[in-house]
């Protein structure tokens, strides 16, 4: 009895090996070299400000171990200059600033940009960078003009890589 038992146990043995073999190979175009690393999580983070013309303000500073990508960026008028035209050549722009620089992210006059401005992959700033933002009413007269801003973006928290 054992001995008629034994080819079919074998057989068995076989077939799950076999099956097993089968199930854990990925097909070829699924296997990635290297180390596959997961999206670190998103915090978002908006915020406004009033801004005179040609004084430059501090956004945010991005903290240590993150990064900030900036989505969405909104200019409006201030309640208290409703009347006030805007002129197409006035001028924004946003700077990166570190410690030993500065370098310009986006530079528009407000007819050469939509409003608001939609970034599909978002400008980023690493760690330790100052985003700061300027308005510049064009025409004499305006310096006292206000004009508010609105923003949206994300944190994303980096980690050095081994």
């Amino acid at each position: 009895m054992m001995t008629r038992l034994l080819p079919a146990f074998c057989l068995f043995l076989l077939a799950a090996g076999a099956l097993q073999a089968v199930l854990s190979q990925e097909p070829q175009d699924m296997q990635a070299p290297g180390i596959v690393q997961v999206s670190p999580p998103q915090l978002p983070h908006w915020d406004s400000f009033v801004l005179q013309s040609g004084v430059p303000e501090t956004l945010l500073t991005v903290p240590a171990g993150s990064r900030f990508v900036l989505t969405d960026l909104w200019t409006m008028r201030h309640e208290e200059f409703q009347d006030h035209v805007i002129s197409d050549k006035d001028r924004f722009w946003l700077e990166r600033v570190l410690v030993e620089s500065r370098k310009v992210a986006f530079d528009a006059r407000m007819d050469e940009a939509p409003n608001p401005i939609s970034w599909t992959t978002g400008i980023s700033f690493g760690p330790g960078s100052r985003l700061v933002f300027q308005y510049e009413f064009a025409g004499e007269g305006k310096e006292n003009w206000l004009r508010r801003i609105h923003f949206t973006g994300y944190f994303e928290k980096i980690r050095a890589n081994s």
